[in-house]
């Protein structure tokens, strides 16, 4: 560990070009990088730095720079037996100079001061420099101090781009706390596939996420698939008011009036809880279709959302007022009401030991089902006898 007279200065963007950084005063294996920087600004502005590092420093940290300066294929390796310097060149739309020059303070022993790297936009920048010049976590501090601060100023819960970007920070700091949270945020508001776009977050674990994403909402609107299943198989003659119909009638398209007229006692259900649960069915859809994988357009909260309502009171009267009705569509408001701890059953991702995601094991909680039982009422009224 550095002494405290070694931490990391801070660098200076505005030195004059061509000007030099002695970051490694004290070693014996010296070398010369000369890096050009390309500024993201319109029109193109090019800055370059000389930065004096230790060559064994650089290959013990990185298999990148040690193929870079070691192996004759490579342009820098010739430039530098060559001539004792090699060049680089920084993309600034990747990341920035400052977090490439206190990426190599780092390497060589430097402290950070955790109000350095207190911005979401910082973090970012030193995860991404340090994963694509290849030298990982390992050589990097503890910054948990810093991300605890970023998060207080750049929030992960504000959007989902925001959201995604402490995703990839948390993964490749090693937070697990935050990226269990970060996860969840993301798995819980997106509507469609998740990916990382250019932030370079392994395909596995977006993978992953669209796992927890889909068997989330698949776990989320089973019960309800179950109750609609229920009322389909139990289609009894007590449950229309235009007595006994020999011929069912084929299931119906929604109607904008819940009642447009005399409706198989199935029907009548499924239109109940279209007012119920409007959300889930888009105009024009089949009345018994619930959303299919992959859930594009879905969310896992907007679903949660809507399924956290309760029958509608104008809906009510029927309900206790016809007792068929009342077996047959009481349970609805039951299980309604146990969807509303879905947040007990979103899933998440969280970190092994050995820093690899995974999907998090989740607590058993209270089962939906356990609060009604339709199949057993709808016996009750025992049809087939009548």
């Amino acid at each position: 560990m550095a002494s405290p007279e070694q931490s990391m200065p801070q660098a200076d963007t505005t030195a004059a070009v061509d000007s030099t950084i002695n970051i490694s005063p004290e070693a014996t294996d010296k070398m010369a990088l000369r890096v050009e920087y390309l500024a993201p600004s319109f029109p193109p502005e090019t800055r370059t730095r000389t930065l004096i590092v230790s060559k064994a420093v650089l290959m013990d940290a990185s298999p990148v720079f040690s193929r870079m300066l070691t192996n004759n294929a490579w342009q820098e390796a010739q430039s530098l037996t060559a001539t004792g310097s090699v060049r680089l060149t920084i993309d600034g739309t990747l990341h920035s100079e400052t977090a490439f020059i206190d990426l190599m303070y780092i390497l060589h022993g430097r402290t950070i001061d955790p109000d350095r790297y207190d911005r979401l936009s910082k973090l970012l920048d030193l995860a991404t420099v340090a994963d694509y010049w290849g030298c990982g976590r390992d050589p990097l501090p503890n910054l948990e101090t810093s991300i605890a601060l970023a998060l207080r100023k750049d929030p992960y819960w504000g959007d989902l781009d925001t959201a995604m970007q402490w995703v990839w920070v948390a993964w490749f700091f090693q937070d697990t706390r935050v990226f269990e949270h970060a996860t969840a945020y993301v798995v819980g508001h997106s509507e469609d596939s998740i990916s990382a776009h250019w932030l370079r977050l392994p395909e596995d674990v977006c993978a992953l996420m669209n796992k927890c994403r889909e068997l989330s909402i698949r776990d989320l609107l089973s019960p309800l698939q179950e109750y609609i299943d229920e009322v389909l198989r139990h289609d009894c003659h007590l449950f229309h008011r235009s007595g006994r119909r020999d011929t069912p009638t084929p299931p119906t398209i929604i109607h904008p009036d819940p009642f447009p007229g005399p409706h198989r006692g199935s029907d009548r259900c499924m239109h109940i809880i279209k007012a119920t649960i409007p959300q889930l069915h888009p105009e024009g859809g089949s009345l018994y279709s619930l959303p299919e994988p992959p859930y594009v357009g879905c969310s896992f909260r907007q679903l949660g959302a809507a399924l956290a309502w309760d029958v509608p009171y104008e809906l009510r009267w029927d309900l206790e007022h016809d007792m068929p009705y009342l077996l047959c569509l009481g349970p609805l408001s039951f299980l309604l009401s146990g969807l509303q701890s879905e947040n007990k059953k979103i899933k998440y991702l969280t970190l092994n030991n050995d820093g690899t995601a995974m999907v998090a094991p989740l607590i058993k909680f209270y089962q939906y089902r356990g609060c009604w039982d339709l199949h057993r009422i709808l016996d009750w009224c025992d049809c087939s006898n009548r």
